[in-house]
């Protein structure tokens, strides 16, 4: 009895031994997964003729696929540190209508992209052993859209050509909270599953073309994403 009771504890030595352990140091990944988007934008725009409002929201669940660079140490059972990640958005288009009835009718047609976005975040996690840790990130963002409104008025049974009064590609500023696990599968690599939210807000402001044009944008995003890292 004594030596099965040896044999089976220097057996389960020798896993917990040989079992992959989460390093310190520089690391780089790649993740994808889903995200959802919500974008509402609000246009009160006026000419000699016109005078109205638009609300548009914008919704849209897309794919998407980044890569990660970063550092981290761990203390005790603490871990911190700052990472940079960057993501693409596929089948992010997303149009909406807004009708006006006049005379004259007018018609107006917002097309919304999210295209990519850049975030830069502090870590922190928690580790449950040292093979997993539980994770939380929080930082600035920053996420690149292409969104163009066009308008058309029907008068008398004649539709004009489309107008585009809005056309607007730029990034967008906002912030970026995140949580996760992360688990090694390797001496150097590990996989990663995380939740985060993204906020980006853009202050109202007016420009003048054919139109005198007051604008409020907000995009709000939500991604589910797995990934591998390796850590040198």
């Amino acid at each position: 009895m004594a030596i099965t009771a040896l044999t089976v504890a220097m057996q389960s030595f020798a896993l917990q031994s040989t079992a992959p352990t989460l390093k310190d140091g520089f690391y780089v990944g790649i993740d994808g997964g889903v995200s959802h988007s919500q974008a509402t934008l609000d246009h009160s725009h006026k000419s000699q003729k016109l005078k109205y409002n638009d609300h548009f929201r914008h919704t849209n669940n897309m794919p998407i696929l980044g890569f990660i660079i970063g550092y981290g140490r761990r203390y005790y059972d603490n871990y911190f540190g700052v990472e940079m990640q960057g993501h693409g958005y596929s089948d992010n288009k997303n149009q909406q209508s807004v009708q006006f009835q006049g005379p004259p009718t007018t018609t107006d047609m917002s097309n919304f992209e999210l295209d990519k976005s850049l975030s830069l975040l502090l870590v922190y996690g928690r580790y449950l052993s040292k093979r997993i840790l539980l994770l939380t990130q929080a930082g600035i963002t920053a996420a690149h859209i292409n969104n163009t409104t066009t308008t058309t008025t029907t008068s008398h049974g004649k539709k004009s050509d489309p107008y585009v009064f809005y056309n607007q590609s730029s990034w967008l500023k906002g912030f970026k909270l995140g949580a996760g696990i992360q688990v090694a599968l390797t001496s150097h690599i590990s996989g990663r599953v995380m939740l985060d939210y993204n906020d980006y807000k853009q202050k109202q402001y007016t420009f003048n073309n054919k139109m005198s044009t007051n604008d409020h944008f907000r995009l709000q995003t939500q991604s589910l994403t797995a990934g591998l890292i390796y850590t040198f």
